[in-house]
This record gives C-alpha cells, structure tokens and sequence, in this order.
C-alpha cells in the first residue's frame, strides 16, 4: 500500500512533464479595465503544463499594478517602455519556454478547454502542423459572443487557407491559434516595423512554412471588439506604411508557395477587400496599392461592390465612397458598442 501510494504520483508526474509546455504571452498597454478576466481565462485552462507571461508595454494606468498580482510560479510579469505591440510580444517570446506557443491580447478571453482541445489534436498531427479554432467577437458581454464560421474553419493545406484568407476575405484572430514553437523559430519573429494587420503577415508567414493547418472546432476564444481608440481605427501614415507593408508581405508569401493565375487572383481580392476595411486617401496609398494590384494583373477597385455602393461610386467616385463606407462602419460600432454597455451594466446590477 505505501509504495503503491509512492509509485502513483511519480507516474502522474512523469506523465505531465511528458506533455508539451504551453506559453500563453499576453501583451498588456493600458489594459486595466479587462485584463483580470483575460488572466483568469489563462489560468482556468484545462491544460495542466502551461506557463503565462504578461508583458507589460508601458502602460500608463494601473495595468502593471494588476498583472503583478497575479504573479506566482505559473505566470511572470515583465515590462519595458512602449515600444509597440509586435515589440512587446517578442519580449514574451524571448522569455517563452514553451513547446507550444498561444498568443492572447489583454483584452480577449480564452475558452477553457481551448489550448488542451488544440494541443491534443497537435500531438496527432507533429510539429509542422498549425491549429486554429472557432472565434467569437464580443463588446462588454461575453455570453452574447456569436461564433462564426467560415470557409476556413476546416483542415487546409496551405495554399488553400491563404487563396481562401484572401479570396473570401477571411481571417482568424490571434488567439484562434496554437503554435508549434519550432514554427516560429523557422519563420521568425512578429515584424518590428509593422504597427497595423501585423497579425496578418504573420499568421501568413506561419501557414507559408508549415505542412498544414488543423481546424479544431471544440477550441474556442473570443475577441473585444469596439474600441474606436486602438491602431487598427486610426489612419497616421505609420498605420498606413504598415497596411500597405503587411499586405506585399503576406502576398508574397502566398507567392512563394504557388505563383499562379489563380493565386494572382487571389491576390487582387485581398488587395479590394484591405482597401475597402482600411482607406486613407493620403501618402499616396491608394496609387500605390493600384501598382500593386496591376502588377498582379488586376485593379485595386473592387468590381463586385453591390448596386448601392456602385451608385455611390459613380456618384461620389471610388475614393469618397470609401470614406463614407468607413465612416457608416465607426457610427454602427459605436452605436452598438454603447447599447452593449448599457445592457451589460444592467445585468450586473441584477446580480
């Protein structure tokens, strides 16, 4: 009995050190208000080895204070000066130990079962293989996050997911992944020089160098959308120079794999669908983009608009329906992004 007693935890002990170490990295600017709920999706996830760590990027409010609370032997705290989101998350690479790597902003929740759900369907699969996942966007209210589905959300060789991330105009959040970290290594680093859609270069570069993406349907996370003061919303000729950067980076990527005419064509749509999500008339980024389109064999004026925005087309031209496209999408983000505060701070006062 008492040596059963001895056996038995040192068998379970070598049966978790035998699992892959998972880093979740949370890069953390000004979070305050949402990083103690996106900490606490880390901690409850269902995967026993994992490490977190929390890398603070300058942040001028009390996000630092409440990250180091949080701090144990499970999860670390770092913090540098601002230095931008791609900097930062390659300071939590740096310190990463892990053989699978999950990147998860301050302000996005995990699923609790979405690294184990990921991680096992990896061990199946071997370290050339990228997972991803269902996600969900949500303002203030988690529980009304609606799952969508695309034609990504299936098995896909390479080539395949980007036709299909640029053709259809698809994507996966960040968090949606679960990286081998020998991956990463091949591929290199988040790009320092990219401050907009730089998860989209290089989720791009990733699905480049592997042998497959594994589309896992239990492992779910969910995104905060609606703040209208992040990078993403702002149109500064950085923001724009990186737009423009990301989007030849990712298109040679999928070059680089299959240069063709239906990759070219596929090229072209992402270049339409980029230009129609981000405008700015100004740094001469349209006529650079049109360059780039023509030199794929296509136009950067998205052909296949709808009647409504081709009579604004005709009426306004191409360029002031982008604007007003843009601005009607900012009005309905903040109408809803309000309605949902209002909804969520009268459920909490019923609790």
């Amino acid at each position: 009995m008492a040596c059963g007693l001895v056996v038995r935890p040192l068998v379970l002990t070598l049966r978790l050190e035998m699992q892959p170490l998972v880093s979740i990295l949370i890069p953390a600017f000004n979070a305050e208000s949402c990083i103690g709920e996106t900490v606490q999706s880390a901690l409850g996830q269902t995967w026993p080895r994992k490490e977190i760590i929390i890398v603070d990027d300058g942040s001028t409010d009390d996000t630092l204070t409440l990250a180091k609370r949080f701090e144990s032997k499970l999860l670390k705290v770092l913090h540098h000066d601002r230095r931008g989101v791609s900097k930062t998350r390659n300071a939590g690479l740096m310190a990463a130990q892990g053989d699978l790597i999950q990147f998860l902003d301050a302000d996005d929740i995990l699923h609790p079962f979405k690294i184990e759900s990921q991680a096992k369907a990896l061990a199946a699969e071997g370290n050339e293989t990228l997972a991803t996942g269902r996600f969900g966007a949500f303002y203030y209210r988690l529980h009304k996050a609606v799952l969508k589905d695309s034609n990504l959300c299936r098995d896909l060789d390479p080539v395949e997911w980007l036709m299909i991330r640029f053709a259809e105009n698809c994507w996966m959040a960040s968090h949606a992944w679960l990286t081998p970290r020998r991956l990463i290594d091949r591929a290199g680093n988040w790009d320092e020089r990219l401050v907009l859609d730089e998860d989209g270069e290089f989720f791009c570069r990733l699905v480049s160098l592997c042998k497959a993406v594994k589309f896992v349907p239990e492992a779910e996370a969910y995104y905060r959308v609606g703040n209208l003061g992040s990078l993403s919303n702002g149109r500064t000729q950085r923001a724009m120079e990186s737009l423009l950067l990301a989007m030849e980076l990712s298109i040679g990527h999928l070059r680089s794999l299959e240069d063709s005419e239906r990759t070219r064509k596929a090229c072209v749509k992402f270049i339409q669908h980029t230009l129609l999500s981000y405008y700015s008339n100004e740094y001469g980024i349209m006529e650079r983009a049109e360059k780039l389109a023509n030199c794929l064999g296509g136009t950067s004026r998205a052909p296949d608009v709808g009647w409504k925005i081709a009579i604004s087309r005709d009426l306004l031209g191409f360029k002031n329906t982008l604007k007003v496209i843009h601005l009607k999408r900012r009005l309905a983000a903040k109408a809803h992004r309000s309605l949902d505060y209002v909804l969520f701070k009268l459920e909490r006062q019923k609790i």
